[in-house]
């Protein structure tokens, strides 16, 4: 009887054990994150100029989005913007995804631009964080 006892005993350590790794295993798997940005400059005047950025999804689907960058010259400024919500602080802009371009499936691009101003240069931005994580 002692050993069958410490037999149930083993077998229902290891079960345990299995399922502990298991959990463990399942816990660190995380949703693949990756996008590419592309930013150009479509349009440029003395003082002003046209934005364009290309945010295409390499990993999981989106479900809200949220980009990020600091322009290199503190005198570039978001004036206006479409199909996101742009703020700016100091050199950090933010273009935040709409109701209805919040959902970016695998593989799938949303398009976004500003107007801005400029004065002395007006280089590109780099790097660009989309929902915190550097694109690709």
């Amino acid at each position: 009887m002692k050993s069958t006892v410490k037999t149930l005993a083993g077998a229902a350590t290891l079960l345990l054990a299995a399922a502990a790794a298991a959990i463990s295993i399942a816990g660190a798997a995380h949703a693949a994150v990756g996008c590419r940005v592309t930013y150009t400059v479509v349009g440029q005047w003395p003082g002003g100029f046209q934005g364009g950025v290309r945010l295409t999804n390499l990993g999981d689907p989106l479900a809200g989005w949220s980009l990020g960058f600091t322009f290199p010259d503190p005198n570039q400024r978001i004036n206006y913007g479409w199909s996101a919500t742009w703020s700016q602080s100091g050199a950090a802009v933010s273009a935040t995804s709409l109701t209805w371009n919040a959902n970016v499936a695998t593989g799938q691009s949303v398009d976004l631009g500003f107007i801005g101003s400029w004065s002395g240069a007006n280089p590109v931005p780099n790097p660009f964080m989309v929902n915190g994580v550097r694109d690709r």
